[in-house]
């Protein structure tokens, strides 16, 4: 249930709570009418029904009113906090999850990738760690798909995304995100990005990205100036299939 649904909840439960003590407050406010002492639920029943003067009646509503109002602070406060602790519980394990995945290192649907940009002397989108990102999303996509964590090396060890902020110029995740986008809309294609889901997390201190990748429908190519390559993950690698390969295995995906 979400926190508007609860906070709806509650809300009801208190208007509920309140429409079912009306009737006891008016069996008190006239029980209560012959003597001079008057509960505060008599009072509530006495101005209910008009017996109070309207000063009076506009002071106990405003206590009531403010008495509801922190109940209902209260409740969202406590339900923020609570979700707060549950997000860091939940980041927990997925960290944790993590963790173990890259201990048993890369299989067909896990890949690890150090970084996504290259030297400054590389030539963007056509080679080095870009080609091999673009490379590696396109095998997953034609293949079962699975999950490409960039800030991994091979070995299971974080190496973080630090230098590629630093290649970017820019420190941060949006920026980190704008620039992966570009490289699967260049080298593969622009509709190729509805089949990523992206995250980040910090593990060992080191922030990593996380993009789980769908299969594709139809196949999905590197282009790289006029040619086109086909790619499959097979075991931990990612592999080009020749043009007769490539074609008997798409025939195979149809």
């Amino acid at each position: 249930m979400g926190v508007k649904a609860k906070i709806l909840w509650i809300v009801a439960g208190i208007a509920g709570a309140m429409l079912s003590v009306y009737p006891l407050m008016l069996s008190m406010g006239n029980i209560e009418a012959q003597h001079q002492e008057k509960s505060w639920l008599g009072k509530g029943a006495l101005m209910f029904e008009g017996t109070f003067s309207s000063q009076e009646s506009e002071r106990y509503l405003t206590a009531l009113v403010v008495m509801v109002g922190l109940l209902i602070a209260a409740f969202i406060l406590r339900v923020a906090i609570g979700n707060k602790k549950l997000q860091a519980i939940v980041e927990l394990q997925v960290v944790w999850q993590m963790t173990r995945l890259f201990r048993k290192g890369e299989s067909q649907a896990i890949a690890l990738l150090p970084r996504l940009l290259g030297t400054p002397g590389q030539l963007k989108f056509t080679s080095g760690p870009e080609l091999a990102v673009a490379s590696t999303m396109a095998g997953l996509m034609n293949t079962q798909g699975g999950v490409l964590f960039i800030g991994v090396d091979k070995d299971g060890s974080c190496t973080g995304l630090d230098e590629d902020y630093k290649a970017l110029g820019k420190s941060g995740q949006d920026c980190f995100l704008q620039h992966l986008l570009q490289v699967v809309g260049i080298i593969l294609d622009p509709s190729c990005c509805v089949l990523l889901k992206t995250s980040f997390h910090v593990v060992e201190g080191k922030n990593i990205c996380r993009i789980h990748i769908k299969r594709a429908s139809s196949p999905v190519y590197v282009h790289l100036g006029e040619r086109s390559h086909f790619y499959i993950r097979e075991g931990v690698c990612t592999r080009e299939l020749e043009v007769t390969e490539a074609l008997a295995y798409i025939e195979k995906m149809s």
